[in-house]
C-alpha cells in the first residue's frame, strides 16, 4: 500500500504527514514523519543577540521590513553567541539550509553587526545567500520604489535643508 499525504496546519507553517490510507489515528504507533513546507515566497528573521527583553521588538522591526515587500515571515531564527563566526552558529546554519533548499526569498536581520564585523564580511554573506536566489537585508534596507499606479509622476523627495548654524561671539555675551 502506498502512503498518501494529508495536509494539516500546525504553528505558523504547513505540515505534511505521511500516513497509509485507512490507518486509524490510534494505530499510527511511532510518530509519523512530519515535513514543514514553506509558502513560495517567504522570509526568515535572523537575530544574534542574548538580549531576551528586546528580542520581540527586534523581530517585529524585521517582520515589518518583510511585510513592506508583501513577504510573510515563516520563522524567526535566533543565535545567542555573536563571537562565533556565522558559519559555526547553529541558527545561521539552519537559515542557510532553508535558503539553499529554495524555501525562502528573503533573510531579514536587525543590522549588519548581527552577522558581520565589516562590510566585506557582510558582502560575502549576502553573496552566498544570493547564490540561492534569496536576498539578505537589514530592517533598514530601503525597499524598491514602485512607480505610482495612478499614472502620476512621483517627484523625488526634496533634499533636507542643512541645519542652521549660529555663530556667537563670546565677547558680545558680556
Amino acid at each position: 500500500m502506498q502512503p498518501t499525504r494529508r495536509a494539516a496546519r500546525a504553528d505558523h507553517g504547513r505540515v505534511r504527514v505521511d500516513v497509509a490510507p485507512g490507518t486509524p489515528p490510534d494505530v499510527l504507533g511511532a510518530a509519523p514523519t512530519v515535513h514543514r513546507s514553506y509558502p513560495m515566497r517567504s522570509a526568515l528573521v535572523y537575530l544574534c543577540t542574548d538580549d531576551k527583553v528586546s528580542r520581540p521588538l527586534m523581530a517585529g522591526w524585521c517582520e515589518q521590513r518583510a511585510a513592506a515587500e508583501g513577504i510573510p515571515v515563516t520563522e524567526t531564527v535566533l543565535d545567542t553567541d555573536g563571537l562565533l563566526p556565522p558559519a559555526e552558529r547553529p541558527g545561521w546554519q539552519h537559515v542557510m539550509a532553508l535558503v539553499a533548499g529554495g524555501h525562502v526569498v528573503m533573510v531579514v536581520t536587525l543590522d549588519r553587526t548581527m552577522l558581520a564585523v565589516g562590510r566585506k564580511d557582510w558582502d560575502r554573506l549576502a553573496a552566498s545567500v544570493a547564490q540561492h536566489g534569496a536576498v539578505l537585508v537589514t530592517h533598514r534596507t530601503p525597499g524598491p520604489s514602485f512607480p505610482p499606479t495612478d499614472g502620476a509622476q512621483q517627484l523625488p523627495p526634496a533634499p533636507a535643508a542643512p541645519p542652521a548654524v549660529e555663530l556667537v561671539d563670546a565677547g558680545a555675551q558680556r
